[in-house]
């Protein structure tokens, strides 16, 4: 392995464009097919390319792309997966029934209060969050066994005897494994890099790589000669970065940086130090394209205020670390399906219409729009034709001595009698019908059907029926005739004896769930 050297005083990607040019470009044609270029995150893979692209458009050059990888898809590329390999939801799904069928006083350590055996998701959740800590372990090439013994040196018995079980149960859960037909990840990861030999012409190239587990360095290790390292620092920092490349912390810990003091803001809450940071880069007056800006953290629970911030400003900030799938919206807006399921209550309800897609869904039903993006139940209807002015000799004689029928006897002579207004047909609108149809298609699976809107539409009812003291929704003949004073379609309203504030029918009398949760929206015209 050999380390380069680019000065800190320019940027990085431009300068190692530059160098992978140079070192590959034989007849106009830079060839990196063959170049396995690691670094930091996605995105910086991404800007390379670009700036590959450009430099070789600019210069005529014919361009063969290299292959870009981050240090966490490194070793998978290197030393690929097999068929048998298992994935992550299966690892976990092992380790959740080596958990659940283990002896109770076994786990006891780990789990002194375990949960009930019918339970599945606390024992999935938990069989997680043990994947998460070994593939952590796995990473630096150790094992629960190693953790316990350090635990013991500690003299920290407990913690010991948690991790005791775990390296109890780890073979468990290789044979688990095995009688499905799968094989742990992380082993055969470090077998695949044992017998790790790369081809001849092959070049791994680490660029602005600052971290690196064990299994990684292993993986780089096994290029030897063919791996090239460039370091973004001048060599006579040297002493601060290991022959991978990484940093030493050691060495930076003792360094002090001089920042001048106008150019330390104090800032209290997130949301201020948030606010500062876009101020700051409001300040840069697009000085700087975005690859350009880098954003610092020391508290990583500072990002979300961050990215709020960012949006309220229109700027979009990159989180090299990705956006968690519980934060996606399609996530979000299934989760609060599913928790009014489950707990039909106004609060989760209301936490369901809020979402931004349903919000925008409910409207464009309520509110459908034209090709122009007009309102239709808003547009106002065309009156009938009439002309502009009617003169003296029409209308006749305005003095109040004349009759008002001497003035319609000539009306009809220029304009035919206006009639009345038709009314305009009402549409009814009832959004929530097919939301109650999704919602119960998932729940109970298969094809929404029409009467599956109403068992929805019943969990909304009941806290509302209750609150107002009308009958229970179980008791809602859906086929009873209505009440023969009202027209179909008008709404039951309690007298002033029934003691009901809210509009609702009265106790003991059915309970129209179209009115309470499918009313249609009757729009008067203007």
């Amino acid at each position: 392995m050999k380390r380069l050297w680019l000065d800190w005083g320019g940027s990085l990607i431009p300068t190692c464009v530059a160098w992978l040019i140079d070192q590959h470009t034989v007849a106009g044609r830079c060839d990196l097919r063959q170049v396995r270029c690691v670094l930091p995150g996605a995105r910086a893979g991404r800007l390379l390319l670009r700036e590959l692209v450009a430099r070789c458009s600019a210069r005529k050059i014919r361009l063969v792309p290299p292959r870009t990888l981050t240090p966490g898809t490194m070793v998978d590329v290197l030393a690929p997966p097999t068929r048998e390999t298992a994935s992550r939801l299966e690892c976990s799904l092992a380790w959740m029934h080596v958990l659940r069928d283990a002896d109770r006083t076994l786990v006891a350590p780990l789990f002194p209060r375990p949960p009930d055996r019918a339970d599945w998701p606390a024992w999935h959740e938990f069989a997680t969050k043990i994947v998460d800590v070994a593939e952590e372990l796995a990473g630096e090439l150790l094992g629960f066994g190693d953790v316990a013994r350090c635990a013991e040196q500690l003299d920290m018995d407990r913690e010991a005897a948690r991790w005791r079980v775990l390296e109890h149960l780890h073979p468990r859960y290789h044979q688990r494994l095995a009688d499905c037909g799968r094989e742990d990840p992380h082993a055969r990861r470090r077998k695949a890099l044992d017998d790790l030999e790369p081809e001849p012409g092959d070049a791994l190239v680490l660029i602005g790589v600052v971290e690196l587990n064990r299994v990684q360095r292993k993986a780089v290790a096994a290029f030897g000669d063919q791996t090239t390292i460039l370091v973004h620092a001048p060599e006579s920092e040297a002493l601060g970065f290991d022959p991978f490349g990484c940093v030493v912390p050691e060495y930076w810990r003792a360094r002090e940086i001089d920042v001048p003091d106008e150019q330390i803001l104090f800032a209290d809450r997130p949301s201020d130090q948030a606010q500062a940071v876009v101020e700051c880069l409001a300040g840069l007056g697009g000085a700087y394209r975005p690859e350009q800006i880098a954003i610092g953290l020391g508290d990583d629970t500072l990002a979300p205020a961050l990215g709020r911030a960012g949006d309220w400003a229109s700027l979009v900030i990159h989180d090299p670390r990705g956006r968690p799938v519980v934060q996606s919206r399609p996530y979000r807006l299934l989760a609060a399906g599913i928790d009014w399921l489950r707990d039909p209550r106004i609060a989760s309800f209301a936490t369901l219409v809020r979402h931004p897609d349903v919000e925008r869904w409910i409207d464009g039903r309520a509110h459908p729009r034209g090709p122009d993006g007009e309102d239709l139940l808003e547009r106002p209807p065309v009156d009938d034709p009439a002309p502009a002015r009617l003169s003296r000799q029409d209308l006749g004689d305005s003095s109040p001595s004349r009759s008002a029928a001497a003035s319609e006897d000539r009306l009809p002579r220029t304009v035919a009698t206006p009639t009345p207004r038709e009314r305009p047909p009402l549409r009814p609108v009832t959004p929530f019908d097919d939301l109650d149809d999704g919602l119960d298609c998932l729940a109970l699976g298969g094809e929404p059907t029409a009467p599956s809107s109403g068992r929805a539409r019943l969990r909304l009812v009941e806290p509302l029926a209750e609150a107002s003291g009308a009958a229970p929704a179980a008791a809602v003949d859906a086929s009873a005739p209505q009440d023969a004073a009202h027209e179909p379609g008008d709404r039951a309203r309690p007298g002033p004896a029934d003691g009901a504030d809210l509009d609702f029918a009265r106790a003991g009398a059915p309970v129209d769930l179209d009115e309470l949760c499918g009313a249609p929206i009757e729009r008067e015209p203007d």
